[in-house]
């Protein structure tokens, strides 16, 4: 998966997805992405800032979260067939969980420290979450495509 949330082209490349099928996988991802996004939304607590760092965690919801995995995963063998999608979740499994965070299963953390960077001072966000056993740390001008649509900093 890509950061935006599309399928990468050597994904495709190696199942032979069509352009109709990859825009039918994209729009499902899409529409998993939105729905759990929205859950995201109403399970998340703000802690206070300490030492500039926002603190948040995003409760674990994980009724819904299967509900919405299992959508995304007929949706993907509707597109792709039962081979296909078999060796799509061999090779995509962990990419979707990361990318999903964990569709819900577990409490997600996150924590987020503004910074300035080089001779410019340019603002970027040292983000860093931790979704079950999964851990990731980014550094971007804004947050993380990720949390966009969960997490609002202005």
């Amino acid at each position: 998966m890509s950061a935006e949330g599309t399928l990468g082209d050597d994904i495709c490349e190696y199942l032979s997805i069509t352009r109709v099928e990859r825009a039918a996988l994209d729009e499902a991802v899409r529409d998993a992405r939105l729905e759990l996004q929205a859950e995201q939304r109403k399970q998340l607590r703000r802690e206070d800032a300490k030492d500039g760092v926002l603190k948040f965690t995003i409760s674990s919801f994980p009724e819904k979260g299967t509900a919405e995995k299992e959508k995304l995963l007929t949706r993907i063998g509707a597109t792709l067939g039962a081979e296909r999608s078999l060796l799509f979740m061999r090779v995509g499994k962990e990419s979707l969980k990361s990318s999903f965070l964990n569709f819900g299963a577990s409490e997600t953390s996150i924590s987020i420290r503004p910074q300035t960077r080089g001779v410019a001072n340019e603002r970027v966000y040292e983000t860093y979450i931790s979704s079950g056993r999964s851990s990731r740390l980014f550094e971007t001008p804004g947050i993380p495509q990720l949390l966009s649509g969960v997490i609002e900093l202005e």
